[in-house]
């Protein structure tokens, strides 16, 4: 998941923006998923929150936009799309405030936008200090918890312990290898489950299959192209086919996957 924070000086644009398109293209495609302290159509919201920004002519950009966006392997129900923007209100403390939650259904991965009033009800306004860290840090935490593709923070957010953890397209190229190792000196599940502890990976099997590296990070099989129909359909031929065979005819073919 990819959070992004930007901030603004009047609603107009913004609420237009998630509402209707920089041209009014994305009308049919936005969904409005939750209105907090707020209500109506883009005009009567528009005028609800500049009548509390109101409250402190102080703060010049109270316009509070966050996006956030999911991988294309994610599958994210609505009421998880909701607690998720219930979470980040808290997470930066405007869970009081307007904020509306808008979904956008033009493009193939799920994103979601939340357009907040920095300036609540008792005149006071949240702060935009770490911003950038803090999302970041917000969207690792929910991948672990609603079992989302991760996605490694941008480095520079990174202490000097985690900068020195291979990014994540190393990581996948690093696993990919290890599988496709395992597969040509596997007989059975049980034999390539060995081996691939023996790599210090651990396997996740349920409906799919997933890997986790030392450092905990879970890699869907299907991200590096071995599914765990592949896995089983590969363990099957190795019956039939000698290894090397397989891996002209199989694996090759298995390892045609989108990055």
């Amino acid at each position: 998941m990819i959070g992004k924070i930007s901030t603004g000086k009047d609603f107009g644009g913004c609420i237009r923006y998630i509402l209707e398109g920089k041209n009014g293209e994305k009308k049919e495609f936005a969904e409005v998923l939750h209105y907090n302290n707020c209500y109506g159509d883009k005009n009567e919201l528009i005028q609800q929150f500049r009548d509390v920004k109101a409250l402190n002519r102080k703060i010049e950009k109270p316009v509070w936009h966050t996006s956030l966006s999911f991988t294309h392997n994610d599958k994210v129900s609505k009421k998880q799309l909701l607690e998720i923007s219930e979470k980040l209100a808290k997470k930066f403390g405007f869970e009081k405030n307007q904020y509306l939650v808008v979904q956008h259904h033009d493009t193939k991965h799920q994103h979601i936008h939340i357009v907040c009033n920095r300036v609540g009800f008792d005149s006071k306004a949240i702060s935009t200090s770490k911003n950038y860290q803090k999302v970041s840090e917000f969207s690792r935490s929910m991948e672990k918890e609603y079992n989302l593709e991760q996605v490694l923070s941008p480095e520079k957010f990174l202490g000097k312990d985690k900068k020195q953890i291979p990014r994540l397209d190393k990581r996948k190229d690093k696993i990919k290898d290890i599988v496709n190792k395992a597969l040509t000196q596997s007989k059975s599940f049980d034999d390539f489950k060995s081996i691939i502890e023996r790599d210090n990976l651990k396997i996740d099997k349920g409906r799919g299959i997933a890997f986790i590296d030392s450092k905990g990070v879970r890699i869907k099989g299907s991200q590096i192209g071995f599914s765990l129909g592949k896995i089983q359909k590969v363990l099957s031929m190795t019956k039939i086919l000698k290894p090397e065979i397989l891996i002209k005819k199989v694996i090759s073919k298995t390892l045609d996957y989108e990055r």
